[in-house]
């Protein structure tokens, strides 16, 4: 079976960890531990823990394609910040993705909701296009501030 680009071996088990370490799921800004993972119909079902610092690194859970390792789904937590004094309230997010061009995951809908309930948000994303080819800064965010002049508008 494909193993999905950037999938690596778990390091040996640390004798001090309480629970082995099945597999690693690598993030550009974070670091995070699947300590649950179960099969959903065509999808897989991660449970993800945060290796360091959890209020930075906020993927919760993750759903990909059982086939081809895609991602399909996420829950996110975040913060609603109340004006600018700072307060905020907790926020979740359901990530809803779609296959784009060569693979890579389109943001199909976002649903919004705090933990008190008092907001509710939903965005939803149609009618996305992209050129044929995306030049390879595109995908190398430290490069997008010498290329803010050539980025689509």
């Amino acid at each position: 079976s494909a193993v999905p680009s950037g999938v690596v071996a778990p390091p040996p088990r640390d004798a001090a960890s309480p629970l082995p370490e099945i597999g690693r799921v690598g993030a550009l800004d974070g670091d995070y531990r699947a300590r649950r993972i179960a099969r959903d119909g065509d999808l897989i079902h991660l449970w993800l823990e945060a290796k360091s610092d959890a209020e930075r690194n906020r993927l919760d859970e993750i759903w990909v394609d059982a086939t081809s390792y895609d991602l399909r789904r996420a829950l996110v937590r975040d913060h609603l910040y109340l004006g600018m004094g700072g307060q905020s309230i907790d926020d979740e997010f359901d990530v809803r993705f779609t296959p784009g061009p060569g693979g890579l995951p389109l943001i199909a809908s976002i649903r919004g909701e705090t933990r008190y309930g008092q907001f509710e948000t939903q965005y939803t994303f149609s009618d996305v296009t992209f050129p044929k080819a995306l030049p390879e800064w595109y995908f190398a965010p430290k490069q997008y501030g010498v290329h803010k002049n050539d980025a689509p508008a």
